[in-house]
């Protein structure tokens, strides 16, 4: 059995879109959603 993701999928493509259009850095984006910036790196 493999474990329940935290966020789910649509969060993780927002994640990426902001990243990509520039709205904030790992750790800005991290602090939105409430994880750490190593979280949204990955």
């Amino acid at each position: 059995m493999g474990r329940k993701p935290k966020y789910s999928k649509e969060v993780k493509i927002k994640v990426c879109e902001d990243y990509e259009k520039d709205y904030g850095s790992f750790y800005d984006i991290a602090k939105m959603i409430g994880t750490e910036k190593s979280v949204v790196r990955k």
